[in-house]
Order: structure tokens, then sequence, then C-alpha cells
């Protein structure tokens, strides 16, 4: 059920200019997580 509420407010979001500062943090740590992973990747 939740994530139907989360499927149909995320079309509707802009995720970098948001101004929630908790979401911004949030969305700040995905992606050093995914830059992680990559320079991880690239090292192998």
């Amino acid at each position: 059920m939740h994530f139907d509420i989360a499927e149909n407010i995320a079309p509707h979001m802009d995720i970098n200019n948001n101004a929630s500062p908790s979401f911004q943090y949030f969305l700040k740590k995905i992606r050093e997580l995914i830059q992680d992973r990559t320079d991880a990747e690239r090292t192998l």
C-alpha cells in the first residue's frame, strides 16, 4: 500500500530541486554510495 503512494508521487518530484534538507542529505548519501560502487568496479 505505501509503495502505491510513493509510485504515484515519484513522477511529480523534482529530486534535484527538493527543498527538504533531510531529502537532500538522503540524496547526497545515495549518490555517494553509487559513486563509491562505480569507483570500486573500475579498480577490478
